[in-house]
């Protein structure tokens, strides 16, 4: 039997449930993400207020497709695809991937804030990184992207003890020597951030 969530007087066809309070859902043809934040109203609006800052300061992110301050429900167009972290357990990050990511890094360090720059947080999609979960952060100065984010986007042992972690296994064979990764990672630096 059909499980359906109407908001605003219109109906999603819940399609797959993602996690707590969070779905995938379907209307007209269309797949769509949709948080349920029930009695969270302080959540409901952290995460309204968060998603125009974010988009408003260039982040990549899903299209918001409708909020109800009255049920609390967000909804945003549904980004397919394999998180970034799953990615890189089966294979290094395109170029591409990396490049974006530099982008959302200057982003961040424009704007003042900062992202949650966990691979596992982001999806790659025709082309575009969307950051997923609309979670902001305030920019610590002492925190350095370059030694503390990048290296959990490249198969460093950092990338493998959080894999292990979140109990996912990786080819350690794959691993290049310190040496080779830190040049792998500066020659990216150089070429990217900005």
């Amino acid at each position: 039997m059909k499980e359906i969530i109407e908001i605003k007087r219109k109906e999603f066809e819940i399609v797959e449930k993602l996690g707590p309070r969070s779905y995938k859902v379907e209307r007209k043809g269309n797949y769509y993400f949709l948080k349920k934040f029930e009695n969270d109203k302080k959540g409901f609006e952290t995460v309204v207020k968060n998603q125009e800052y974010l988009r408003n300061s260039g982040f990549t992110i899903p299209k918001v497709y409708m909020w109800d301050k009255n049920s609390y429900i967000f909804i945003t167009d549904y980004i397919d695809g394999e998180t970034a972290f799953d990615l890189l357990v089966k294979d290094d990050l395109d170029e591409k991937i990396l490049e974006c990511l530099f982008n959302m890094f200057w982003y961040a360090k424009k704007s003042h804030n900062s992202i949650d720059f966990d691979p596992i947080n982001f999806r790659y999609f025709n082309d575009k990184l969307y950051y997923l979960p609309f979670k902001m952060i305030n920019l610590d100065s002492k925190r350095d992207f370059l030694t503390k984010d990048l290296p959990f986007w490249f198969l460093t042992k950092e990338f493998v003890q959080l894999a292990h972690s979140r109990h996912v296994e990786i080819d350690t064979k794959r691993m290049l020597s310190e040496f080779e990764m830190n040049k792998k990672m500066t020659l990216m630096a150089i070429k990217y951030y900005r």
